[in-house]
């Protein structure tokens, strides 16, 4: 059960969109603007867990030649600037994991681009077929998204886990059924919830000792895209 904690963000978060429906915002610009806090809150979580330099980034608009460059980019970006009309899922598009919160963002190109990378997330082969919805699952369980979690569990019921394996799991962060990579993927995603980032960085260097590359970064990407995903829960009715 969620914490009361977790039940007042998700009333609070429901309350926000409600309040921005209640200022005239229809469901697509909603989901806009859902979206795009999504997508920049994946990107912050993985460079911030990969402790990718920002000095580059944020000193790029400050070069002489992007200030003499502004106002010719100003005119292209005006030009670019335009309302796309509702860009609707395929019928295909529609199922898969976590299709009730891709669904919410229906209409916006977003969508699309959302399932591509979930599917894509349970089709990598570097991780265990266990180790993605379990990350999933115990993000969901910290926000308190109901949802979110519904659906890991009943990704994780596919698999050999039982029920009670599970919920030892989202209890415990630890199970005598998960094997090592599991459980170091299971303790990593609960702490990137509300992580600091000097602190999970040095987490990060630990974990990166214990990995291969490639696991490493499938970790990362995945960690980072079910804080986002169970974070959008609440277009999907995430506290029911």
């Amino acid at each position: 059960r969620p914490s009361r904690r977790q039940r007042q963000m998700c009333i609070r978060d429901r309350a926000e969109v409600d309040a921005l429906h209640g200022r005239g915002f229809d469901r697509l610009e909603v989901a806009e603007l859902s979206g795009l806090i999504g997508l920049h809150l994946f990107f912050n979580r993985l460079s911030t867990f990969a402790a990718l330099p920002p000095r580059a980034m944020e000193s790029f608009p400050d070069q002489w030649w992007v200030r003499l460059a502004r106002p010719l980019m100003a005119i292209r970006f005006r030009r670019i600037r335009r309302f796309q009309p509702p860009d609707p899922l395929t019928e295909d598009e529609r199922v898969g994991p976590f299709s009730e919160i891709v669904n919410a963002l229906d209409g916006h190109p977003l969508a699309r681009q959302l399932r591509i990378v979930i599917d894509g997330a349970w089709s990598s082969a570097r991780l265990s077929k266990r180790a993605v919805p379990l990350v999933f699952a115990v993000v969901a369980r910290a926000l308190g998204c109901r949802s979110a979690e519904r659906e890991a569990r009943r990704l994780l019921a596919m698999t050999e886990l039982t029920e009670e394996q599970i919920e030892e799991v989202l209890t415990h962060l630890s199970s005598g059924a998960l094997d090592e990579v599991e459980r170091l993927a299971v303790s990593f995603a609960r702490e990137t919830v509300w992580a600091q980032p000097v602190r999970i960085q040095r987490r990060c260097r630990e974990i990166q000792s214990q990995l291969s590359r490639e696991q490493f970064l499938e970790l990362l990407g995945v960690v980072a895209l079910a804080n986002t995903i169970c974070r959008l829960g609440v277009l999907g009715g995430g506290c029911r």
